[in-house]
């Protein structure tokens, strides 16, 4: 069975048998795993992508044939191997006179805290190994995004017709911060130079810092951030500019900046 695999999709899958082997199969963005040195002078950091106990995580493929399109989903146990979890039943949410390729949607809630990954086995896509976190002093150093397109778009599959079929929702570390404060205004010059205001908008910005991120998500936060619905922390946003990234020595980690202004404002605190 082939697949189509979106890149906005808040987990990662990778085609385990095509991982480098630099004879016949060298590394780039996407057949690479994490905690592993793939570049030369790069040294692996320790990433695991994160998401919250009981919050679901959606995922969905593109189907190009028939097959076993379930998704297995294992758990690290306490004698260190992975064990199988539960297994994922697709969701169909192709489009109504969709003639090419089948859509299904993966949804999984984790129940359980602790270190997960899925296993596409009919594809040979495996996905990250993602760690499932339930107490404060891990769950407030992330951010939350929660995100979707009026359009389908991206790879992605958001509507049919005037029904929603997906919302993505995913977690980083980082921060978001207050930025400084905006005003459009148009004013007035008499010809003495005296200034009258016209109107004024005040703007609600704030600043996206995304801390100690593998490189492999790059692409996957600006794909989100290219979505016309984006909230973060629970509050509107969108961005106007592309987002800033900052090496980490010798690192395969980045820190991500995402300058973003507050949409529906209407001058009441959220």
């Amino acid at each position: 069975m082939n697949i189509y695999n979106p890149i906005m999709n808040p987990l990662r899958f990778y085609e385990s048998a095509l991982l480098p082997n630099f004879l016949t199969r060298f590394s780039h963005m996407d057949n690479v795993d994490h905690r592993n040195k793939w570049i030369e002078g790069i040294n692996p950091g320790s990433f695991y992508k994160d998401f919250l106990i009981n919050k679901q995580i959606s995922l969905q493929f593109r189907i190009l044939d028939s097959g076993d399109e379930s998704i297995k989903v294992y758990k690290l146990n306490s004698a260190g191997t992975y064990t199988l979890f539960t297994t994922l039943i697709a969701i169909d949410i192709t489009p109504y006179g969709w003639i090419s390729e089948d859509v299904n949607r993966y949804d999984f809630t984790p129940s359980l805290e602790g270190v997960y990954y899925m296993d596409f086995e009919a594809t040979g896509f495996l996905s990250d190994k993602f760690i499932v976190n339930s107490q404060e002093i891990f769950t407030r150093k992330l951010i939350e995004i929660v995100f979707y397109n009026s359009e389908n778009d991206y790879g992605m599959i958001f509507f049919d017709e005037s029904t929603q079929k997906y919302t993505g929702r995913t977690y980083f570390t980082g921060q978001l911060l207050p930025g400084a404060p905006g005003n459009e205004s148009s004013v007035f010059n008499s010809d003495r130079g005296q200034i009258t205001k016209l109107r004024a908008t005040p703007i609600r910005n704030a600043i996206l810092k995304i801390c100690d991120l593998h490189y492999t998500y790059l692409d996957n936060i600006n794909m989100i951030f290219s979505c016309d619905n984006i909230l973060v922390n629970g509050i509107a946003y969108q961005n106007a500019d592309v987002m800033e990234v900052e090496d980490i020595a010798k690192s395969d980690l980045k820190n991500v900046t995402v300058k973003l202004s507050q949409v529906n404002n209407d001058y009441y605190t959220m």
